[in-house]
């Protein structure tokens, strides 16, 4: 369960505010110790839900998040075979785990996707990890606003820093020896708005 927990506060991390993006993103995500996990984000206006979906031993862990910008919380919901658990988390209770200072940031492409559009790939190193990621310009959305809401993730935190925009749909972390620590995938990318219900906490 720990290994989960690490896992979705590395991942996490791709929050848009009044986008003009609306629609569905399903992304899958991987780790070296064997956890994969089925990722939905869903975009309406200025809203945004996120869910993780995860398998366990006691079947399937679903972690869903509401973030809230003005009030500068964010409300998690846990639900794990009948139970559910509901968590309030402020941005200062969100610890970096990575040291992101002195991180270089070197950008490769653009190439072309014939389905998402003009992809920036992006080449991150920092003292612990490196990363490589496939950033979107086109979708419409915009991750800075919400920098402060997740603090570990090497895909946001190079938008951030070097003041790009875009959604990451692929990014691959890698220690120093080269060993894969966890991969985020796109699957699918759906530009239906997703239903109201969707964004209930």
């Amino acid at each position: 369960m720990k290994h989960i927990y690490t896992l979705f506060f590395l991942l996490l991390i791709q929050i848009a505010h009044a986008q003009n993006f609306e629609g569905v993103i399903e992304m899958k995500q991987s780790s070296a110790d064997g956890i994969v996990s089925d990722v939905f984000w869903y975009f309406k206006k200025d809203k945004l839900a996120l869910e993780i979906v995860t398998k366990t031993s006691e079947g399937k862990m679903k972690i869903k998040l509401h973030p809230n910008p003005r009030l500068k919380n964010m409300i998690m919901n846990i639900f794990s075979g009948t139970t559910q658990q509901k968590t309030e988390l402020s941005i200062s209770s969100i610890q970096s785990e990575i040291d992101f200072s002195g991180m270089e940031i070197n950008e490769m492409g653009p190439k072309q996707n014939a389905e998402l559009g003009n992809v920036q790939v992006l080449v991150i190193k920092t003292k612990k990890w490196s990363a490589e990621t496939e950033v979107v310009k086109d979708l419409g959305i915009n991750l800075r606003e919400y920098f402060e809401f997740f603090k570990n993730d090497y895909a946001i935190q190079s938008l951030y820093k070097s003041g790009k925009v875009g959604f990451p749909i692929n990014t691959t972390v890698k220690d120093n020896q080269g060993k894969v620590i966890f991969k985020t995938q796109v699957v699918s990318l759906k530009k239906i708005a997703p239903s109201d219900q969707i964004f209930e906490h």
